[in-house]
């Protein structure tokens, strides 16, 4: 029986520092994280990683797990390319920081479930506009991968 996934928390602002290259986090776990970035990587690179979140950054060392163009409308102004990196060789204080930075992400992706309305169809967590219709009311955004309900009532969109 395969091992369950560590919870991924939606980080707003987070930035990523790593090779030459400076992307935007679109989630991050324990053990890795989600970057949006304009450059193509190959899968088992590892590089010097600095995650930028609030007033201390965390600096690791990441290693490519892939690397696939980002599809969607909307997709060419955030960034081109989607890379998934997991953390490796990760000491005991730096685990303690990614594992507050996680916690506290959580308490905040609580709340999330609230009713929000907006003018445009857009995804109720990251408020990005890159949204694919699944099926009738069923949304799913392009860029943080989060599944969500919604209805237009008139001129206003109401999402969960």
């Amino acid at each position: 029986m395969p091992t369950p996934r560590p919870h991924r928390t939606i980080i707003a602002g987070a930035r990523a520092h790593f090779s030459d290259s400076v992307g935007d986090v679109v989630n991050v776990s324990c053990t890795g994280a989600l970057v949006r970035t304009q450059h193509r990587h190959t899968s088992g690179e590892e590089w010097p990683f600095r995650l930028d979140v609030g007033d201390t950054p965390i600096l690791l060392t990441a290693r490519v797990v892939r690397c696939e163009p980002v599809a969607g409308p909307l997709s060419t102004s955030k960034g081109k390319y989607a890379l998934a990196l997991t953390f490796v060789n990760t000491s005991d204080e730096t685990q303690d920081q990614l594992d507050q930075v996680c916690k506290t992400g959580r308490r905040a992706d609580a709340g999330y479930r609230r009713l929000r309305v907006t003018l445009s169809r857009r995804c109720p967590t990251c408020n990005s506009r890159d949204v694919a219709k699944e099926s009738r009311r069923h949304y799913s955004c392009c860029q943080c991968g989060q599944v969500f309900s919604g209805m237009r009532v008139g001129f206003l969109r109401f999402a969960r």
